[in-house]
């Protein structure tokens, strides 16, 4: 079981550090006052 979580988590961390510049591209809409992700293509 530790075994699985610790694969677990290396992949989340993975796949974190992969995304993570998308991840912050984050902005605040002006009209709503919500936090939405920006597209970057």
């Amino acid at each position: 079981m530790q075994e699985q979580a610790t694969a677990w988590l290396r992949e989340v961390h993975d796949w974190y550090n992969k995304h993570e510049a998308f991840i912050n591209q984050k902005s605040i809409n002006d009209i709503t006052g919500r936090s939405w992700y920006k597209h970057l293509h």
